[in-house]
């Protein structure tokens, strides 16, 4: 195995990629893809997220699905890695330069689906939350980045500046209250593909679904909260600061159980 190798624009760069260097040349969109033996989970939603991210930005991305996916299975191929989770940098020029990679990945532990994790918060807001681009926000990635290692916490919530909580650092966050999902509107949030198929799911199970501006002070009243994202896919909160939350809620078991069918239902399709 090995991921000291990046393709840039498709040719192979012995080395590791200078994240820097990219993040501050020039604006650029970028995707963090979970690969699950050789497969880009759900490539088809982060390919649309990645057109949307340059739109918002004012740009057209020049560079197909196709294309991506290739790029994605030739450094599979060369490295010899096939589970892990791969990012996909394009900067946003008159000719677009695509980066894929692989990134170190943690994956929660077993016993975290089953205790849940502590998250804090912190006050912090990002420009353009639906755009997912690196050059804008990575100053305010440093800020979250040193925050949840000086606190050990699995994660930090982001509150705006109006007190609303809008998502976490690398995930999307839920509440639960008496079988009814709450959180935050669209237009505060990064839309993760992972928040997507739960709101999805809920929709099938019956569950509602309401999107609700939530402060840090309201959180007390609800049963059960949980993360979405990439690498924690749907993951109980046990503790935001020292309110604590239960894991074991009938309906966060419920989306759980039917998220992973969901994935091994992709998996055997694709």
């Amino acid at each position: 195995m090995n991921n000291k190798a990046f393709l840039k624009n498709g040719e192979l760069t012995a080395g590791y990629i200078n994240e820097t260097e990219i993040n501050t040349q020039i604006v650029a969109v970028y995707e963090v893809v979970r690969l699950i033996s050789g497969k880009a989970l759900f490539f088809e939603d982060h390919f649309i997220r990645l057109q949307r991210s340059a739109n918002l930005l004012g740009f057209e991305l020049k560079f197909s699905a196709l294309t991506i996916k290739l790029h994605i299975e030739k450094l599979c191929k060369i490295s010899d890695i096939h589970t892990m989770n791969v990012k996909v940098i394009i900067q946003l020029a008159q000719e677009q330069i695509i980066y894929v990679y692989f990134i170190a990945t943690a994956y929660p532990p077993d016993y975290a689906y089953k205790s849940g994790v502590k998250c804090n918060f912190l006050s912090i807001e990002r420009p353009n939350p639906n755009a997912k681009s690196v050059g804008v926000n990575f100053d305010i990635r440093q800020k979250i980045e040193d925050r949840l290692e000086s606190n050990q916490v699995f994660e930090t919530i982001l509150v705006n500046n109006t007190g609303i909580i809008t998502e976490g650092s690398k995930s999307n966050i839920f509440f639960i209250n008496e079988n009814k999902l709450y959180t935050a509107p669209n237009a505060l949030v990064l839309q993760g593909i992972t928040r997507a198929k739960v709101i999805e799911l809920a929709a099938s199970l019956k569950i509602e679904v309401e999107f609700a501006e939530i402060t840090a002070t309201e959180i007390a009243k609800f049963d059960a909260a949980f993360i979405t994202g990439t690498s924690p896919k749907i993951l109980p909160i046990a503790q935001i600061d020292s309110i604590k939350f239960n894991t074991e809620n009938n309906t966060l078991q419920q989306l759980m159980d039917a998220y992973n069918q969901l994935i091994n239902s992709y998996l055997t399709n694709t």
